[in-house]
């Protein structure tokens, strides 16, 4: 058996990497989309959305976990 504080400390880091994933799915979709609509070449649009998405790692990181 897993002890009740053991447990609760697991259930709250699957919850933070949870809303990790989302941030990062978002982060690198909606540029990537909204980029795509104005008709940016395909090159620039992952380099944007990537840099997006990786500010929004560091932030989210910084702010979950630090």
């Amino acid at each position: 058996m897993i002890p009740d504080a053991a447990r609760d400390v697991m259930n709250h880091l699957a919850g933070q990497l949870v809303v990790l994933i989302l941030i990062i799915g978002i982060a690198y979709g909606i540029p990537y989309l909204l980029l795509s609509l104005i008709r940016v070449p395909a090159a620039i649009r992952n380099l944007i959305a990537t840099l997006v998405m990786l500010a929004a790692i560091y932030f989210s990181f910084d702010k979950l976990f630090l």
